[in-house]
This record gives C-alpha cells, structure tokens and sequence, in this order.
C-alpha cells in the first residue's frame, strides 16, 4: 500500500470516527441524525471516491515504472547482443589471422625443405667429386703397381749376357715409358678433377646465389603476407570494439533518459495525486466541521 493510500485510509477512519461520534450526539434530534446519516453517507461516498481514484494513480505509477523498465531491459539486451555479436566476429577474425599464419607457416616450412634438397643435392655432387677422385687414384696406383710387378717379373739375370744389357734397356724404356704414360693421365686426372671442381664450384655458387635470391624474396613475401593479415585482423578488431562501445555508450545513454522521463513523469503523477487527496481531505473535514457545529448549535 502506497503512502497515499495509507493518508485515504486514515481519513477514511477519520470520517467513520467522525459521524459515530455525531450519530451519538444527534440521536435525540431526529432531524439531525438524519443530516448526519445523509452527510455521512455523501462523505463515505467522497473517501471511496478518492481511494479509487488513489488506486487509478497508484496502477498508472507501476505501469510507468514497468514500461520503463521493459524499455531499459530491452536497450540492454539489444547492447549486450551487439557486444556478443562484436565478440564473435573478433574471435573469427583471430581464428582466420591464426589459419592464414598456420598456411604462411605451411609455406616456409615447404622453401625449407627445397632448400635442404637443394643443399643436399649439392652435397651430393661434392661426394662423387670426391668418389671419382679417389677411383682415379686408385686406378692410377694399380696400373703403377701393375706395371712395376710386370717389369720386376722379368728374369733379366737369367738370360744370357749379350742379352742383359738389351733386355735391361727395353725394361728400363718400358718403365720410363709406363712412368711417363703414368705422370700423363695423372695430368689427365688433375686437370679432369680441376675442371670438375670449377663446375661444381660453379653450379654451388650459382644454386646460392638462386637460393639466396628466392629466401630473400620469399621472406619478403611472407613477411608482406604475414603484415597485411596482423594490419587487416587489427583494424577489423579496432572497429568491432568501436561498435560495441558506442553500442554500449548508447544504450547507457538512452536508459538514462527514459529513467529521467519515467521519473518526471512519476512525479507529475504522484504530485496530482497527493494535490487531490489533500483537496478532498480538506473538504471531508470542512463538512464535518459543519455537522458538528449545527449539532451542537
């Protein structure tokens, strides 16, 4: 029960009070006891009035109350909806920044992995370098050997003397021979090896110099990549939390003002409704006053 309604009730008692107590003093005058029942009965008919009318004011409050309570609770929903909203698209914009770093990743670790076959294929060309090397020296040594083994086996002390220093001259043409045939393919072999080394040197300066020129304009690349995602998620962030604010900021805003709306209005109610109970009041009592003068006149 309101406060208004508690002071309707009070006069409500006050009047009851009232004509009982004037009933009791007109019951020997049979026409002021009527005065007073029909008096009484005006008054009695004034306080219900004014209770319901008291009522009326008192719905009309709490209608204003929930209607701008609805209308707050709406504007907050609809707030909190645009920053839950704002939080999805933030959260979708990191996961597909996160995808494209995972594929820009993805990307590196392929040039990666060419450039490891590139280094190991090179590799590759310097150990059959190297394997070649070693079967032309091993070759060049047993033909060497070979040739010495050949030469020693030929039994020079055996033959006869005439035939020492012929035979002693041929074997040493044939290993001045076999040396010089030697000493040509290991020149053969050193320039064969020489110009195979300038070929691999070659190709090993020119992969690096491919190599080096596809990591730098790869890393250029990913890094360009790598930028404009950090630039495009960033701004898409900055923008939806911009959204939300001024979401927030104008539902804050409007909720402030329907308060202060529905709180003037409240009032204006609550004040023509105290104006008409003290109105009324003060005419029940003028009434009363009235009654009691003519009965104790």
């Amino acid at each position: 029960m309101s406060q208004l309604q508690d002071q309707v009730a009070q006069l409500s008692a006050t009047v009851e009070s009232s004509l009982a107590e004037l009933q009791a003093k007109a019951s020997g005058a049979p026409a002021l006891a009527a005065r007073v029942q029909s008096e009484g009965g005006q008054l009695r008919g004034l306080v219900g009035d004014l209770q319901s009318k008291v009522s009326a004011a008192d719905a009309q409050i709490d209608a204003r109350v929930q209607q701008a309570t609805q209308l707050i609770t709406t504007l907050q929903e609809r707030a909190q909806a645009t920053v839950a909203t704002a939080k999805d698209k933030i959260e979708q914009a990191t996961s597909g920044a996160e995808a494209k770093f995972d594929e820009i990743l993805t990307k590196a670790k392929a040039l990666r992995d060419k450039l490891e076959s590139s280094v190991t294929t090179l590799k590759g060309q310097a150990s059959q370098l190297g394997d070649k090397a070693t079967q032309l020296v091993t070759t060049l040594t047993g033909t060497r050997d070979k040739g010495l083994a050949a030469l020693t086996a030929i039994p020079v002390d055996s033959l006869p003397k005439p035939m020492v220093a012929s035979t002693q001259k041929l074997i040493d043409q044939g290993t001045t021979q076999g040396t010089q045939l030697l000493d040509k393919a290991a020149g053969q072999g050193q320039t064969a090896l020489q110009q195979l080394q300038q070929q691999v040197g070659t190709q090993i300066d020119n992969a690096s110099q491919q190599l080096s020129g596809q990591v730098s304009t790869a890393q250029q690349s990913l890094s360009a990549q790598i930028q404009t995602v950090v630039s495009a998620t960033q701004q898409a962030v900055q923008q939806l939390e911009q959204t939300a604010q001024q979401a927030m900021q104008q539902a804050m805003s409007q909720a402030d003002t329907l308060k202060q709306q529905a709180l003037a209005q409240i009032d204006t109610l609550r004040a023509s409704a105290a104006a008409m109970v003290q109105s009324a009041k003060g005419n029940i009592e003028q009434r009363l006053q009235s009654l009691r003068s003519q009965i104790h006149s």
